[in-house]
């Protein structure tokens, strides 16, 4: 025990220095280690907001964007585009869940997207359901209008053709509720007299832009309605001046309908949805960079 007393008190300056250099050396792996990992923890906060949260806020904030905008969609000019690309605008945020992607997200952030990819997709097929269900009911308000027609025979049923931006249109007054008219979406009226397969008979009217001129023409006083030659044209003008007569309830009547949907509000709670995730991605990227 002496001796080992006597070792250090004869080495103790060299036995300092070796202590020395281990602890700086120790001290300074550690510090350098730590620099380190503060400066890959700086790079890779860097690249998730370069690579994935800000694109996915400006993202979010032009899906935002766009929900608003087709609330100033005009009424009475529908492209058949404006539903499907409206749509695809809406899925745009989806593409966060991607794996590459969804993996720089909080898990509360991944939760509140599946939810959003759940609504967008069931908001799609249920505007497409309200849609249908409106047009089969305002056709069969306009075939009741219709049945009393005195320049033809009895039908067994009264059936339509629409031109391709009546959807389109009915879509966006689902979504807006404005009202709206679709008589002048008619593109033919077939009145069927016998629906027996082997005995078809029915008369078709065409309601085109021509037809639809023509029958401007005589109502204002530009001509007469004796100028027409053509018998189907004359039956098609008749016809528009017993709809123009006989079907005066018709915005009030779709307006009815339009109002028992329910999409408006569906769109209402996409957009609410969207702002909330849109504020809890600020606040993450504002804690990253402060």
């Amino acid at each position: 025990m002496e001796e080992i007393k006597s070792f250090f008190a004869d080495n103790s300056a060299q036995i300092w220095t070796l202590f020395s250099v281990v602890v700086g050396g120790v001290v300074t792996y550690i510090s350098t280690a730590a620099s380190e990992k503060r400066k890959n923890k700086r790079q890779a906060q860097k690249e998730k907001l370069e690579q994935v949260l800000v694109p996915y806020c400006t993202c979010l904030e032009k899906t935002t964007l766009i929900t608003e905008a087709i609330y100033e969609a005009p009424i009475n000019c529908h492209s058949q585009k404006i539903i499907s690309e409206f749509i695809s605008s809406l899925k745009k945020p989806l593409e966060y869940l991607e794996a590459a992607k969804r993996v720089y997200l909080s898990k509360t952030m991944r939760a509140k997207l599946q939810t959003y990819k759940t609504t967008v997709n069931n908001f799609e097929n249920q505007l497409q359901q309200e849609c249908t269900d409106c047009l089969i009911k305002y056709k069969h308000y306009i075939s009741c209008k219709l049945e009393p027609f005195p320049n033809l025979p009895a039908s067994m049923e009264i059936l339509f053709s629409m031109d391709k931006s009546t959807e389109e249109k009915v879509k966006i007054a689902i979504l807006t509720k404005h009202d709206i008219s679709l008589i002048n979406n008619f593109t033919c009226i077939d009145f069927v007299k016998n629906d027996d397969p082997d005995n078809y008979r029915h008369t078709s009217i065409t309601l085109n832009d021509e037809i639809r001129n023509t029958w401007g023409a005589i109502k204002y006083g530009v001509m007469d309605s004796s100028d027409i030659t053509n018998t189907e044209e004359e039956l098609a003008c008749i016809l528009l001046d017993y709809i123009d007569e006989n079907i005066t309830d018709e915005k009030n009547v779709l307006a009815t309908i339009i109002d028992e949907t329910v999409c408006a509000a569906v769109l209402s709670g996409i957009r609410e949805l969207l702002n909330e995730m849109t504020r809890e991605l600020v606040k993450t990227i504002d804690k990253i960079t402060n």
